[in-house]
């Protein structure tokens, strides 16, 4: 009998010690729980807010034309970017833009933007989402302490307009002559290789060698580099075609190498040039301005390497703007012209201006 009720002493003792047992290890199953699901949830926040600022830098960047409304434009644009988080059901808000002349700042906030903002080339996006948290506050709460019901993730990007020096697709297949003289000469990307914007420059080279377009036709150096005409990549006239009409490339162009050139008249070339001219909604006016504040879609807005008039290596790339669908004839000894336009130019977006005092074709990337 005494031994009967020890041990219902002893059971009823261990039934307690369960008890115990079974609560801590509902706490810690329940931290985990919480950790689990909370940190889970912080991570693919994380995830969608870096999408959403990778994609906010790069459409800012892309605005960013060296002038203070360029800057307000792009931020327009970074916070424009319709992504959202949480499994795309919440917006995202207090995004802040920033701009910068390089990747080390300092950073400008975009609400007030510099003037000038010349060289401004990098944008930085950072993005925030307050992510509730639903167990980890009731763990914490049952141990004693306290914790916030939210947790804040942020994500930062940044995109630049970066200098190409390489090309192996959609470089138009000529190549207007820099002004860089008979023996070399100053006259880089920093000057415009001598190119005055808004004028008329030679792609093709009569036969007979000078070169009649305004911007360049009192230059006595200006005249075809031996064979070349020009021209440069391929002899087919389908492979031209799609050259001058697409955006096929038979060879890569790059800075400080002999451009790849190819002699003869390419007098068939005209129509391919028409054809170009006639992809776009305007085909007919031959000012710039007048194109660039009416309905287009870019298609003659062209990135040509320039080349050197010593020995023909390239200088870099120029934008150029085509003349109308009439202005290019049929005869050996038609000179072809195209209007220079920039300085600095973002491929990405038809060859609009970009932020940078040096001449070229830049690229819009992400860099951080």
């Amino acid at each position: 009998m005494v031994h009967d009720v020890s041990r219902r002493r002893y059971r009823k003792g261990e039934r307690g010690f369960v008890l115990v047992l079974m609560a801590g290890a509902a706490v810690v199953l329940f931290g985990c729980l919480g950790l689990a699901v909370d940190v889970g949830r912080m991570y693919i926040a994380k995830n969608e807010a870096q999408g959403y600022a990778d994609a906010a830098a790069l459409a800012g960047a892309l605005k960013l034309d060296g002038t203070s409304a360029g800057v307000t434009a792009a931020r327009t644009a970074a916070t424009g970017i319709a992504d959202k988080w949480n499994f795309m059901t919440s917006s995202f808000s207090g995004t802040i833009v920033e701009v910068a002349t390089s990747t080390a700042g300092p950073w400008t906030n975009a609400t007030s933007p510099p003037s000038p903002a010349t060289n401004y080339t990098c944008l930085r996006v950072t993005a925030s989402a307050p992510v509730a948290m639903y167990f980890v506050p009731v763990v914490t709460a049952f141990a004693g302490g306290g914790a916030s019901t939210s947790n804040t993730v942020n994500a930062v990007a940044v995109a630049g307009q970066v200098a190409q020096t390489t090309f192996n697709l959609g470089a138009f297949p000529f190549s207007p002559i820099a002004f860089d003289g008979p023996t070399g000469g100053s006259q880089t990307s920093a000057t415009n290789w001598g190119f005055v914007v808004g004028q008329q420059y030679t792609i093709r080279y009569a036969a007979n060698g000078n070169s009649e377009c305004a911007g360049d036709a009192a230059d006595t150096n200006h005249i075809k580099i031996g064979s070349a005409r020009g021209f440069w990549g391929d002899n087919s006239a389908a492979v031209i075609s799609e050259q001058v009409q697409g955006n096929a490339q038979e060879a890569s162009v790059t800075v400080g190498a002999v451009l790849p050139g190819v002699g003869g008249a390419k007098t068939t070339v005209s129509s391919d040039i028409a054809a170009r001219v006639d992809q776009d909604l305007n085909t007919s006016t031959d000012s710039y301005a007048t194109y660039m504040a009416g309905a287009h879609n870019g298609r003659r807005v062209v990135t040509m390497p320039i080349q050197s008039e010593v020995d023909g290596t390239v200088l870099g790339f120029g934008t150029f703007f085509l003349m109308d669908d009439g202005a290019y004839g049929h005869t050996g000894n038609s000179d072809w012209c195209a209007i220079f336009v920039g300085g600095a130019s973002v491929t990405d977006n038809g060859g609009g201006a970009g932020a940078s005092s040096t001449a070229g074709a830049y690229q819009v990337k992400l860099v951080q």
